[in-house]
């Protein structure tokens, strides 16, 4: 069973967020070598929910606030669990951030070379509404970084 939980263990989100198989795909170039979500998750307005199946903690959804009532996604997934299962629990993810906050869209971004995540942020109901140009390096190249959102329903 799927299970989608808010927390404050910053252990955890670590661990996850600094995995081999996540961490060279959370940053750019001016990323430093370790993700700490230690400070936070220390803020009451940042939500942050581990996703479990059988007691096993494989992905980590982060929403911080953006600016009021808009929040900024950030997702964390083992690589054995990428696909159906992540889709599902950052949806319902989503349906628990609407439901627990004032909340009326979400906002993510994505470069354009991670294919895998754009099709992941359409998947979990996201709408690309833009592209901001030229405004991400990662490995000494210049990129787009495409512009998710989805509204309250």
């Amino acid at each position: 069973m799927l299970l989608v939980k808010r927390t404050f263990n910053y252990k955890v989100v670590n661990k996850i967020f600094n995995d081999d198989g996540v961490f060279e795909f959370i940053g750019d170039d001016y990323n430093l070598d370790y993700f700490d979500s230690t400070s936070l998750l220390a803020v009451d307005n940042v939500y942050c929910y581990i996703c479990k199946e059988a007691g096993t903690v494989f992905g980590v959804i982060l929403f911080m606030p953006f600016r009021p009532q808009v929040y900024d996604a950030h997702i964390a997934c083992l690589k054995n669990y990428r696909g159906k299962k992540f889709v599902t629990t950052a949806k319902m993810a989503i349906k628990r951030l609407f439901s627990e906050t004032d909340a009326l869209s979400i906002i993510a971004t994505c470069p354009s070379y991670n294919k895998p995540l754009l099709h992941f942020a359409s998947r979990a109901g996201m709408r690309r509404i833009g592209v901001m140009k030229k405004c991400y390096t990662k490995n000494n190249e210049v990129c787009d970084l495409a512009i998710f959102e989805i509204i309250r329903s």
